[in-house]
């Protein structure tokens, strides 16, 4: 964390947290390096800023990133924050995990388990040598967010961003199951961590803030032997309210089939051709990550060129100014392997295909 900025940076970002607090809130500081410590121990705000902005001041970057012990200490923190209200670890990291336990799995399994009892857990990393996958498997199971933040100076907005929008949850916990009716064949889900179960496809979508959307786009394969209507998909939501209420709700899709190819184009939805669009180009760019990650750049750079001529396809089309943006941001993309490298073109590629399917 001592280079390029990111120690400033991250000192920053939490006088932003501080300078956003307000009574009734709690509020824990830890910081983890070899070991990790309790900076300020999890309690009601009262009004004590200053104090926290110079315990803030005191960060230090002093050695290795236990990662482990430094989430294990900032959920200890949430222990007596059990009840209504929405609880959160923001997790912060430059590195690797290096110091105790290292595994991307067991990360994750971690992060689920503290879901399921009502902490969500997001991550942030920052600058260029950090784990994202673990990172994002952290976030994904835990129900949170991932952001990448390549500029150390963008990460106090990050933070303050994040502080929004967990004020604002209203809900978490939120599972969607996916089954294919009437013949339909539902191949893959875009942009999520999906598992098969008997009941359906599984896609926890993890928590969800005041006027937040969230879309789940699918491959199906629709059987076309007899014309007509028949189901497609159904979709189950179950979620939990703050105050630790479940809820749940359903909904149908259906399939039309027809020997007409002027009816095919006639019913195209176009805001459901954007989301098709920009969710099958995120799959694209996040196989392009991969492609970097393993030292082959100029596939990964072939990769986001398709990405970027597909979705300048789709924009003609419709016309939409947001898949002209995204073309844009993948052609950014490809650009920035090129002058950064693999390693740091990874980390945005990875962010930027689950921005643009979710």
């Amino acid at each position: 964390m001592g280079l390029e900025g990111k120690m400033d940076a991250a000192r920053s970002a939490a006088d932003t947290l501080v300078d956003a607090l307000r009574p009734g809130d709690r509020f824990a500081l830890v910081s983890f390096d070899d070991e990790a410590r309790v900076v300020s121990p999890g309690a009601l705000y009262t009004g004590d800023a200053a104090r926290l902005h110079a315990l803030v001041a005191g960060l230090r970057d002093d050695g290795g990133t236990n990662l482990w012990d430094g989430l294990g200490a900032g959920h200890a923190e949430l222990a007596e924050a059990a009840g209504a209200g929405a609880r959160k670890v923001l997790l912060v990291s430059d590195g690797n995990a290096n110091v105790g336990e290292t595994e991307p799995g067991a990360f994750a399994a971690l992060a689920r388990g503290w879901a399921a009892g009502g902490v969500t857990v997001s991550a942030v990393g920052l600058g260029r040598d950090f784990n994202e996958t673990l990172l994002e498997d952290v976030a994904d199971a835990g129900g949170g967010t991932y952001r990448f933040v390549g500029d150390p100076d963008e990460l106090p907005a990050v933070i303050a961003d994040e502080l929004q929008r967990t004020a604002e949850t209203v809900a978490r916990g939120l599972r969607v199951t996916l089954r294919a009716e009437g013949g339909a064949v539902l191949h893959e889900v875009y942009g999520w961590n999906e598992s098969r179960a008997a009941d359906g496809v599984q896609v926890d979508v993890g928590e969800i803030a005041a006027g937040q959307s969230r879309k789940i786009v699918v491959a199906v394969t629709v059987p076309t032997e007899e014309p007509g209507e028949s189901p497609l998909l159904t979709a189950d939501l179950r979620y939990v309210t703050l105050e630790g209420e479940h809820g749940e709700a359903s909904a149908a899709a259906a399939a039309t089939v027809v020997d007409d190819p002027a009816a095919v184009d006639a019913s195209a939805d176009r805001a459901a051709t954007i989301d098709a669009t920009r969710a099958r180009a995120g799959e694209i760019a996040r196989t392009a990550a991969d492609s970097y990650r393993i030292g082959e750049p100029e596939r990964a750079a072939g990769l986001l060129r398709s990405a970027a001529r597909f979705v300048d396809n789709a924009a003609r089309a419709t016309g939409a100014p947001e898949l002209v943006e995204a073309s844009r941001n993948i052609a950014e993309l490809e650009a920035l392997g090129a002058a950064e490298g693999g390693a740091y073109a990874a980390k945005a590629a990875s962010e930027a295909g689950r921005d643009f399917a979710r």
